[in-house]
């Protein structure tokens, strides 16, 4: 029997919720102070985390420990790689981290929330193999320590993706290796206390902090008799994820501004019922790939076009070439200065590979995220009025990205002719 649930019952127990969360966020707030998370945002991949963990790893780093901590690491990945003559690079090739011999390698690609790049572990590979290295290993470093998505790998030799593809944490993986650090520079407080803050923002990335406010929170349940609100919750919160992003389409399909309604809509791509019932109420075989799609302009027989993705994890936008209606995917407009006027113009950006129909895209300033649907601005989303702000936030910033793109000579060329 479906069970009925009082909405007193139910405000009463988010009331009570509400007092532990804040009593949590209030002693969190005691021991805010972290470097890291001052002069970068948490999640900032290559710029914070790659970064100091070159500084580490490298035997030229300031922490004058020479070969110390990079040793560490490598006996805790577990396998034989020489020490002699290494080098360690942050951004080599595009490449996160790169540790080098003469005749080894270690690929380190360092995932925090953004997603992967078609064949991107396979070029990495490639990239470092033809520099005539043949004992390659590759580290997919993530929060979890969850494995590269077979978009990713594609390609990639058989024998590395079964013996040399090590999925590792930040949690399981990073920071034991740091606290082995720790002990390498007891007697030099200032590289120790950076080693601390750095662990202390990956316990707030991983949330190794929460244990004490989850056991407050099941004492809560237990004694005040809300485990049924909880149920209630619980049972109707995938429902909840499903109205709250089609809220959000509908309000940005509402919101299109003025000067972008000439531009066609492609309705292949629209969002509908059936593509966020694929995606949240099954399991299998999901296709992230709807959204809003607007055609820009035609190059040959080519539709260019500007879409807001759902995605896989986060929501992005970007430029693609609409290949539904193509015979031949020759990507025309690739070969041409295109790619060079938006590395030009358009900063914080991905590029589609030759394969790809996708020709640029980026991640909003806004972190929308409907796959873990955990965060403070994709939560916000069920609020009305937060909604309508945070759509036309991502209106302002992609209209300027449009009126960007509109501006490449070969468009103006393309209307004279």
């Amino acid at each position: 029997m479906k069970q009925i649930i009082k909405h007193s019952d139910l405000e009463m127990f988010l009331k009570d919720l509400r007092i532990i969360s804040n009593k949590h966020k209030n002693e969190k707030s005691k021991h805010d102070f972290n470097i890291f998370r001052i002069i970068r945002a948490g999640h900032e991949e290559v710029s914070l985390h790659s970064q100091f963990l070159f500084e580490l790893l490298s035997p030229l780093g300031t922490h004058n420990k020479k070969n110390a901590f990079l040793e560490l690491f490598i006996n805790q990945l577990n396998i034989k790689f020489n020490l002699d003559n290494i080098e360690v690079h942050c951004e080599k090739d595009n490449i996160d981290l790169l540790i080098q011999n003469s005749s080894q390698a270690i690929i380190i690609e360092n995932k925090i929330y953004a997603g992967d790049q078609p064949k991107q572990l396979s070029r990495y590979y490639k990239i470092v193999s033809n520099s005539r290295i043949k004992d390659i290993y590759i580290v997919y470093l993530s929060l979890d320590g969850k494995p590269p998505s077979f978009q990713s790998i594609e390609n990639l030799p058989l024998e590395i993706i079964e013996n040399k593809l090590y999925s590792k944490s930040y949690k399981k993986f990073i920071n034991p290796w740091l606290s082995l650090c720790l002990k390498e520079c007891a007697t030099q407080p200032v590289i120790r206390e950076t080693i601390v803050q750095y662990q202390q923002l990956l316990n707030h990335l991983t949330m190794s902090n929460e244990v004490k406010e989850r056991k407050e929170l099941l004492n809560l349940l237990g004694h005040a008799d809300y485990m049924k609100q909880a149920q209630f919750l619980a049972d109707n919160w995938i429902h909840m994820k499903w109205h709250t992003e089609m809220d959000f389409w509908n309000e940005l399909f509402t919101q299109i501004p003025n000067e972008l309604k000439p531009y066609p809509i492609v309705e292949e791509f629209l969002f509908n019922d059936k593509f966020l019932n694929g995606v949240i109420h099954s399991s299998r075989n999901k296709d992230f790939e709807y959204g809003l799609m607007l055609k820009l302009f035609n190059f040959k027989d080519e539709e260019i076009c500007f879409m807001i993705e759902r995605g896989e994890d986060r929501l992005d936008y970007g430029l693609l070439i609409n290949y539904l209606n193509l015979d031949k995917k020759k990507w025309e407009i690739k070969k041409t200065d295109f790619s060079d006027f938006l590395k030009k113009n358009i900063s914080n950006d991905f590029f589609g590979d030759k394969d790809s129909p996708w020709i640029h895209w980026k991640f909003p300033k806004q972190n929308i995220d409907f796959e873990t649907f955990n965060n403070e601005t994709t939560l916000a989303l069920a609020n009305p009025e937060k909604r309508k702000q945070i759509v036309s936030n991502l209106w302002k910033e992609v209209t300027g990205y449009i009126n960007t793109i509109l501006k490449w000579e070969g468009i103006r060329e393309l209307k004279e002719n």
